[in-house]
């Protein structure tokens, strides 16, 4: 083997194994400015006992004493409580479990992997360990947006001075510089600032939240080397007549040929846990 060849292989590992802080330090230095938005709007903390009237319902949250990394356990914690859940108990589909440390994803958006299913569904996020009281994630309340943009995966980004609207798709939120055909709307700053309100998650050990997809959220940006710990997954609910469906009337998830996420096929299998 030459030495070219080594290097490269040592390159390729070497970003393969710090793949998550690498996109931490390139998804913070893409948002300077928008952070700067941010830190100008009013900070209003969160925590499960004092959900505000707007959010409650989008969000539901619970702590859970003796917690462990299992989704099914979490999700179970949630089905107890909640009718609906209880009624839809067979098709509840969990999915994308994210387990890492730190604030790893300091950009405001809506989870990408709605992208690849397009059934109903929500999100669980459950903090493990913060002994700092900064690091854990911010929630923005939007009417406008949430409502406009419930099927369409988002995240938000400066342009010319104005909050930008953008497509979640991995091949745009990798660019450093915005290309104006991916732009859905463009916000002036004052606009945003007065219809939008930020929440912060003022959590302790076992606090954990199921939100809908189209929440917009982000996680704390104020010390990128928080060494808080969570653990989150996505839930969709299984349908009939799915397009991925054979019309035999059980329910499936409705897979698109969407490649903007980190999902494919094969891997979104790979990972699923019916309930």
């Amino acid at each position: 083997m030459s030495k070219l060849n080594l290097v490269i292989i040592v390159i390729i590992l070497f970003i393969y194994l710090n793949y998550v802080d690498i996109n931490k330090y390139r998804t913070y230095n893409q948002n300077q400015e928008f952070f700067k938005v941010v830190d100008a709007m009013e900070n209003i903390d969160l925590t499960i006992d004092n959900i505000p009237p707007e959010l409650q319902p989008y969000i539901y949250g619970i702590n859970i004493p003796k917690f462990k990394k299992d989704p099914e356990m979490i999700l179970d914690q949630f089905v107890k409580r909640n009718k609906y859940l209880q009624q839809r108990h067979e098709d509840l589909f969990i999915f994308d479990i994210l387990d890492f440390t730190g604030a790893y994803f300091p950009s405001a958006h809506t989870d990408i992997e709605w992208n690849k299913v397009k059934n109903d569904g929500f999100q669980v996020w459950t903090l493990i360990n913060n002994d700092d009281y900064v690091g854990n994630m911010f929630i923005f309340f939007n009417q406008y947006l949430y409502d406009k943009y419930y099927g369409t995966g988002i995240f938000l980004r400066m342009y010319k001075n104005k909050v930008a609207v953008l497509k979640n798709c991995l091949q745009i939120n990798l660019l450093k510089y915005i290309a104006v055909e991916h732009i859905l709307e463009l916000i002036p700053i004052d606009e945003f600032i007065r219809t939008t309100k930020k929440y912060y998650l003022d959590f302790k050990s076992g606090d954990t939240i199921m939100f809908a997809k189209n929440v917009i959220h982000m996680s704390d940006y104020r010390n990128l080397n928080s060494t808080r710990t969570a653990f989150n997954f996505r839930v969709a609910f299984k349908e009939e007549n799915c397009e991925s469906g054979n019309g035999d009337g059980k329910k499936e998830l409705n897979i698109s040929d969407s490649d903007c996420g980190y999902l494919n096929d094969k891997r979104l299998f790979k990972l699923k846990h019916l309930f």
